[in-house]
């Protein structure tokens, strides 16, 4: 099954080795492709650096089958921008067959926890609505991510997003141990969120920790993938997995990064064709 994997990830390794990611990106898809995966999600801020990685993924037998593009979506005075961004891109997706954006709209302030008001969230569900609707329009589906600050105040941001789009417009990046974290480690909000917008996902962003601390690896762990496997395959069978395993403080990263995707696709394969 294809298996993608996000370039964050490959941000961390390089980083480790002294290496800017996008001075290193030739080894890190030979990297990714002696892994076995069949596919890589990068970060991307125009159409020219997409059509380069078009290039570099081709001709290594890998597909890009959805993109993270990122942007500002609660001031009015920069969504013009990002939907100009954002649909530039598109042009580029539409040629090569990537079908899917995913998005997260940046915060107020990445290191404070300033939350969104009423007025910014309603621009924010506006401007979602707008641009999901034109990709729609071109065959793609916009995707909408999160990490922790969308969770804050009963995530109010998630819920506002995907309760009050359309969606035919807004599908889900479902990022699970974003989710878990965001809910306060809690396996009950995960599974919750699948409930309510399980059939919207069309990302899915895999990430596993030990005792809260994000793993060298992706296997059994603190989130219950056996359970949640199903619940997802059955909503949205459809969506595409994309590992993303990350490390940060206190976690523990002594394996090769090639046999952890491999391991990693492996695992998710079994789980999902045994679904």
């Amino acid at each position: 099954m294809w298996i993608g994997t996000n370039a964050y990830t490959w941000h961390l390794v390089s980083q480790a080795q002294g290496i800017k990611l996008e001075d290193n990106l030739p080894a890190v898809l030979d990297q990714v492709a002696a892994s076995g995966l069949e596919g890589y999600e990068p970060g991307v801020d125009s159409p020219e650096q997409l059509e380069q990685l078009v290039g570099l993924c081709t001709g290594r037998g890998l597909t890009m089958k959805s993109i993270y593009v990122g942007g500002t979506f609660h001031e009015a005075d920069e969504i013009k921008q990002t939907t100009a961004n954002i649909l530039a891109i598109a042009d580029v997706c539409q040629a090569h067959d990537i079908s899917v954006i995913v998005t997260n709209p940046d915060p107020i302030n990445w290191d404070t926890e300033e939350n969104k008001n009423d007025t910014q969230l309603r621009t924010e569900v506006s401007a979602f609505e707008d641009i999901g609707g034109r990709l729609a329009d071109m065959g793609i589906a916009l995707a909408f991510h999160f990490h922790t600050p969308e969770f804050r105040a009963s995530g109010r941001e998630v819920h506002a997003v995907m309760a009050l789009t359309d969606p035919q417009s807004v599908k889900l990046c479902l990022d699970t141990h974003w989710a878990y974290r965001g809910a306060g480690d809690s396996q009950v909000a995960l599974e919750s969120l699948i409930a309510l917008y399980g059939d919207r996902i069309a990302s899915l962003h895999l990430r596993q920790s030990h005792d809260g601390i994000w793993a060298d690896g992706f296997g059994p762990g603190d989130i219950d993938y056996e359970a949640i496997v199903p619940l997802i395959k059955a909503k949205a069978p459809a969506a595409l997995p994309v590992l993303e395993i990350c490390w940060e403080e206190g976690s523990v990263r002594e394996a090769d990064p090639v046999e952890l995707h491999r391991a990693g696709a492996a695992y998710f394969t079994r789980l999902w064709e045994n679904t």
